[in-house]
C-alpha cells in the first residue's frame, strides 16, 4: 500500500483511461476551432499557469531532441536503451487498464510537450497532496481527433461538461474516479480537481501568470542555454517549495527561525537537461540572498591539475577552501545546532591535537586545493584498486609545517611509526601501523607552496611526488570531457569511466554483481565532468556533463 504521507506530486495525474479520456475530449474541441500547432514550448505552456506555483516541470516531446541519444555508444547500449523506452511505452499502455488504447499509436503522434504545474495548496493539514495541473500542447489535428473518436467509444467512461467564463470543463469519470480538462488556445489543461482547471482558465483570461514573471520567462525560455533540451525544472520560490514538499509529506518537525532563515537563502531555482553532441548535460542555476549566504565567487587558476599522471581516476578541484570554510561558518552560524556542533568540534581538535581548527587547519588552506583517486595495485589498498591524493598550494608554509608536525606527533603518540623518505627531490613523512606491511599514510612538499597528503601506501606517494611523464590535463580524455565546460569556474569534477570500470571488473566481489547489460552501457560513456560558474553577483551555475562515446556499429 502507498504511503500517504509520501510527497508524490504525481499520484493525482497516474496516467489512466480517465486522464486519457479528458484530454481526448479537450481534444475534440481544439480540433474544431484552431490550426494545427507544433509540439510546444515552455514558455507558451507557462501562459497557463498561476504566478503561484511553487514548481513546474516541462517534458519535451520533440523526438529530433531525444533520437540523439542514437549517435552514441555501442549496438548493445543503443539496444538497451530503446528497449528501457519500450518498457515505459508498455507500462504506459497497462495504465490505460481495459481501454485498449495504445500509447504509441493513439497518444504520442498527437501529445505535445507537457508542462506538470505544483501549486500551492490552501489546506495546510499534514499529508495534504498538493494541488497539480497539467498543461499539454497539441502538435497533430488529424491524430487527435481519431484519439477522441476511440475516447468517446469507451464503454465505462461518463463525460460532462460545464461552462467557467466562457469555456467548457469536461469532467471525464472512470470506475467513480473523474478528472477535467479545458481547452484554451492551443492547449489542453488537465487535473483531477475542477477548481485547478478553473485557476488555470482564470490565468489565461488575465490573472498574473508564471509566463509574466520576468525571471520566470528568462529561464524558461532559454532552457538554461541548453542544446536540444528535453527536460526542465522550475522552482520560483525555493523556501516555499520545500516548506510544501515537507507538509505534504506529513512532516510534523516544525522548522526553526534559523532553518527557515537559510532556506531563503535560495530565491530560486532551474535544473535543464539537454542531449548535444558531447552527451547529456545538466545544468542547475541557483539565485540567492547574498545577505544570507555570503558566497565570493573566485576563478580557479586550474593548474594544480597538472600535477595529476594522466590515468587519474577521478579529481576534484577548487581554490580557497580557508575562504569557503569561512563563508560556511558566516552564513550558518545563526543555527544553534551548527553552532554548537562546531564548537564542540573544534575544541575537540584543540585537546586532541592542540591545533586551532580554523587558523592552524584551515587558515593556510587558500590557494588551489585538489582531491584524486589514483590507479595502484599496491600497498594497503590493493584490493581496492587505487589511492588517494590531496594537494593544497599556500601562500603560509609555516603554519601548515607546524599542523603537519603536530599531526605526526598525535600519530606517534598513538602507536604509528613516522619515518622519512627520499623520493628524487621530494621529502616524504610516512605513517606505519603496527601489523601492516606498508605505510598507510605520507605527506610532504611538492613546491614550495604546494603540500601533499597520499592514502594508500608507498606507491602513491611515489606516483605524486615524481612529475608525471603524461599530465592529466595534456590526456585526451580529460580533454575531450572538459572541453565544452566553461574554462572560468571555480574548479573541476573529472571522473573517468573506462578506468572505473576497470578497477571494478579486477575485483571478484564487484565483478561478479556487474552485468553485461551494465558492461554494455558504461562501455559508452567516456566519463563525467562538472564545474561551477558564476553568471551574476547573485548567482551561479552547476554544469554536469555525461561524456559519451561516438556511435560504433
Amino acid at each position: 500500500m502507498r504511503d500517504r504521507r509520501s510527497p508524490n506530486f504525481l499520484v493525482p495525474l497516474g496516467i489512466g483511461a480517465a486522464v486519457v479520456a479528458a484530454i481526448g475530449v479537450g481534444a475534440y474541441l481544439y480540433l474544431k476551432f484552431l490550426p494545427e500547432q507544433q509540439a510546444g514550448n515552455p514558455v507558451e505552456s507557462a501562459k497557463y499557469v498561476p504566478e503561484q506555483a511553487s514548481m513546474v516541470a516541462f517534458v519535451s516531446t520533440d523526438q529530433k531532441a531525444w533520437s540523439k541519444l542514437q549517435d552514441f555508444g555501442n549496438p548493445q547500449a543503443r539496444q538497451i536503451v530503446s528497449q528501457g523506452l519500450q518498457q515505459f511505452t508498455s507500462e504506459l499502455d497497462r495504465g490505460l487498464g481495459e481501454s485498449k488504447l495504445n500509447f504509441q499509436k493513439d497518444i504520442q503522434p498527437w501529445l505535445g510537450s507537457v508542462m506538470v504545474a505544483v501549486l500551492p495548496s490552501q489546506d495546510s493539514q499534514l499529508g495534504q497532496q498538493p494541488k497539480i495541473l497539467a498543461v499539454a500542447a497539441i502538435k497533430d489535428k488529424l491524430a487527435a481527433w481519431t484519439f477522441y473518436n476511440n475516447v468517446k467509444g469507451q464503454k465505462d467512461v461518463v463525460i460532462k461538461e460545464s461552462d467557467y467564463k466562457g469555456i467548457k470543463i469536461s469532467e471525464i469519470t472512470q470506475q467513480g474516479k473523474p478528472f477535467y480538462s479545458a481547452v484554451l488556445d492551443n492547449h489542453i489543461l488537465v487535473s483531477d480537481k475542477q477548481d485547478n482547471v478553473k485557476l488555470g482558465i482564470d490565468t489565461a483570461k488575465g490573472s498574473a501568470s508564471l509566463a509574466k514573471k520576468e525571471d520566470a520567462t528568462k529561464v524558461l525560455s532559454k532552457s538554461i542555454d541548453l542544446q536540444n533540451p528535453i527536460a526542465q525544472v522550475y522552482i520560483p520560490d525555493y523556501s516555499k517549495f520545500i516548506e510544501q514538499t515537507l507538509a505534504s509529506g506529513g512532516s510534523a518537525v516544525p522548522l526553526t527561525p534559523e532553518l527557515q532563515n537559510q532556506l531563503k537563502a535560495i530565491k530560486s531555482l532551474a535544473v535543464g537537461v539537454g542531449i548535444d553532441n558531447a552527451g547529456i548535460r545538466l545544468k542547475e542555476a541557483a539565485t540567492f540572498d547574498q545577505n544570507i549566504i555570503k558566497w565570493e565567487y573566485k576563478t580557479t587558476p586550474g593548474k594544480i591539475i597538472s600535477q595529476f599522471p594522466s590515468d587519474t581516476l577521478f579529481v576534484a578541484s577548487g581554490e580557497g577552501l580557508s575562504r569557503y570554510w569561512s563563508m560556511a561558518v558566516e552564513s550558518y552560524k545563526s543555527i544553534p545546532d551548527f553552532e554548537k556542533g562546531l564548537n564542540q568540534f573544534r575544541e575537540q581538535v584543540k585537546q586532541q591535537l592542540d591545533l586551532d581548527l580554523d587558523k592552524d587547519i584551515l587558515g593556510w588552506m587558500n590557494g588551489e586545493y585538489a582531491l584524486a583517486l589514483i590507479p595502484s595495485n599496491q600497498g594497503v589498498l590493493q584490493s581496492v584498486g587505487f589511492g588517494g591524493v590531496l594537494l593544497f598550494d599556500t601562500s603560509d608554509r609555516p603554519t601548515a609545517e607546524n599542523a603537519f608536525t603536530k599531526l605526526d606527533a598525535y600519530a606517534q603518540k598513538n602507536g604509528a611509526k613516522v619515518a622519512e623518505r627520499s623520493i628524487g627531490n621530494v621529502k616524504a613523512q610516512e605513517w606505519e601501523q603496527p601489523g601492516l606491511p606498508t605505510s598507510i599514510l605520507g605527506h610532504g612538499w611538492l613546491d614550495n607552496d604546494t603540500v601533499f597528503v597520499s592514502l594508500g601506501g608507498p606507491s602513491i606517494t611515489d606516483i605524486i611526488s615524481n612529475k608525471p611523464a603524461q599530465t592529466l590535463d595534456s590526456s585526451e580524455n580529460f580533454k575531450n570531457i572538459t572541453e565544452s565546460l566553461p574554462k572560468q569556474n571555480a574548479g573541476y569534477v573529472y571522473l573517468d569511466m573506462d578506468k572505473l570500470m576497470s578497477i571494478l571488473s579486477a575485483n571478484p566481489y564487484i565483478s561478479s554483481y556487474i552485468t553485461p547489460e551494465t558492461k554494455a552501457v558504461t562501455s559508452s560513456i567516456r566519463g563525467l565532468g562538472g564545474t561551477v560558474t558564476q553568471i551574476d553577483k547573485g548567482s551561479m551555475q552547476i554544469e554536469l556533463l555525461l561524456a559519451l562515446k561516438p556511435k560504433t556499429n
